[in-house]
């Protein structure tokens, strides 16, 4: 799972021009909330999942995320 998240936020940090660590959180990553959505929407049509609006308040770094894809599937 993980291996596959990490192939995504490669994709996304050439996007958004920042080193991700999947350690830190979105905020010490400095993700603000447009590149969030990048990351959500990356992740939606790569696992064919939607995430609920009440969930994506909850998601605050990659761990929870990486949870949340889980539970999805």
């Amino acid at each position: 799972m993980m291996k596959n998240l990490k192939k995504i936020i490669s994709k996304i940090e050439k996007d958004i021009d920042k080193k991700i660590d999947l350690e830190k959180n979105f905020k010490d990553n400095d993700i603000d909330s447009l590149d969030l959505m990048s990351v959500i929407s990356e992740v939606e049509n790569e696992y064919k999942i939607r995430f609920k609006e009440k969930d994506l308040k909850k998601i605050k770094d990659f761990k929870t995320l990486e949870e949340f894809i889980i539970k999805l599937l």
